[in-house]
C-alpha cells in the first residue's frame, strides 16, 4: 500500500508515458472493478451488506410477482418489514390459475413465497402470500 502512491507519482512525473495505463496497473480499483476478481468480491460483499440493512427489496419482490404470464393477477397490498412480508391480492378466474402462479413463484431463486390464506370470491381467488428470502 505504501509503494502505490510512490509508483503512481513516478508514472505521473514521466513525460513520455500516459498516466492511464500506469494508473490502472498501479491502482486496480481505477479499472473496471467488475472485471477483476477482488473488485467483484468487494461488489458482492457490498450487495450483501445493503440487503442485510434494508431487508427485502420492494422492486425485486414486485418483479418476481409480475414475471411470466400474470394475466388476471391484481395486487392490492405489499407489506415488507425487515426480512419478511405479506402480499395480498387476487387471481382470476379460478384456483387453478392461482396454483400455476404459485408454481412459477416457487422457481424464483431470490425469494420464497408461501400461501397463507385463500378465499374464493366472485370471478377470482383472493390470496395472502408470505414472502421471505431463500
Amino acid at each position: 500500500m505504501a509503494g502505490s502512491p510512490y509508483a503512481f507519482g513516478i508514472c505521473w512525473a514521466s513525460p513520455t508515458e500516459s498516466t492511464t495505463p500506469c494508473a490502472t496497473s498501479t491502482f486496480p480499483c481505477w479499472a473496471r472493478t467488475s472485471a477483476r476478481s477482488f473488485g467483484r468480491l468487494q461488489f458482492e460483499a457490498g450487495k450483501l451488506q445493503v440487503e442485510r440493512k434494508i431487508g427485502l427489496d420492494p422492486l425485486r419482490v414486485m418483479a418476481a410477482l409480475s414475471r411470466n404470464d400474470t394475466i388476471g393477477l391484481r395486487i392490492y397490498d405489499i407489506t415488507l418489514s425487515g426480512l419478511s412480508g405479506y402480499v395480498r391480492g387476487e387471481m382470476a378466474p379460478d384456483r387453478s390459475a392461482l396454483n400455476s402462479f404459485l408454481e412459477r413463484l416457487s422457481e424464483d431463486d431470490a425469494y420464497a413465497f408461501t400461501l397463507t390464506d385463500s378465499v374464493q370470491a366472485e370471478g377470482a381467488v383472493r390470496f395472502t402470500l408470505e414472502v421471505g428470502r431463500r
